[in-house]
This record gives structure tokens, sequence and C-alpha cells, in this order.
């Protein structure tokens, strides 16, 4: 079982998200929850909690093509 911890909430396009990282094989990964989005992750592996919030940041803003805005 995974444990999920809550990293950042925050905006991007005028919708809410949050941020949850959980420790993997080898570092951290993360899973990001947009109102309205399926469930989204990435394959990426980071070396810790900060770096995969701030991978995810990176992602939402690929994905949305739109900064994010953290609370």
């Amino acid at each position: 079982m995974e444990d999920w911890t809550l990293q950042a909430r925050g905006w991007v396009n005028e919708r809410n998200f949050e941020i949850d990282t959980a420790p993997d094989e080898g570092g951290y990964r993360f899973q990001v929850r947009v109102l309205g989005f399926p469930l989204m992750r990435d394959s990426e592996v980071f070396s810790s909690a900060e770096e995969a919030r701030a991978g995810a940041v990176a992602f939402l803003e690929r994905q949305f093509q739109a900064p994010v805005e953290l609370e």
C-alpha cells in the first residue's frame, strides 16, 4: 500500500488541485488530483518529496499550458 502525503494545493486554469507524494523504490513519486479530471501520475522518480512536488508543478504546467499558483 502506498502512503501518499499531501504536499501542496493550488490552482491551474481556475481549477483547484492537490499534489501528493509517496516513497517508492529509489525515491519519491507524485500524483495530482485536479477538479474535474482523472487522477494524474507520471512515471518519473525523484530523490526527495520536495523534488517530486516541483516535478508535479512542472507536469501540471505542461499538461495545462498555464502557470501554477500554489496556496
